[in-house]
C-alpha cells in the first residue's frame, strides 16, 4: 500500500515542479519525514511492523500535502494568468 501511495506522490510532485513550486515540495517531504520518524518512536509493535506502517503513514501525508500543494500552485499560476481589467 505504501508504494502505491509513493507512486501517486511521485506523479503528483512532477506537477509541482512544472507549476516552479519546489519550496512547497520540500516543505511537504519533511513533514511526511517527521510524521514517519513519530510513528517509529512511538510504535510497540515489532520493527518490520513499525518500519512498515512509518514508511506508509509518512507517504500518505507527503501525498495528502503534495495533493494540496498542487491545488493551491494551480490555482495561484490561474490567478496570476488571468487577463487584468481595469
Amino acid at each position: 500500500a505504501g508504494t502505491a501511495v509513493a507512486t501517486v506522490a511521485l506523479f503528483a510532485q512532477q506537477m509541482l515542479i512544472a507549476l516552479k513550486a519546489t519550496g512547497r515540495l520540500a516543505i511537504v517531504w519533511l513533514a511526511g519525514l517527521a510524521v514517519a520518524m513519530a510513528v517509529l518512536a512511538v510504535g510497540a509493535e515489532t520493527e518490520v511492523i513499525r518500519v512498515g506502517r512509518a514508511f506508509m503513514i509518512g507517504e500518505i501525508v507527503a501525498m495528502t500535502g503534495i495533493t494540496i500543494a498542487v491545488m493551491q500552485a494551480a490555482r495561484a499560476a490561474a490567478v496570476a494568468s488571468e487577463p487584468r481589467t481595469r
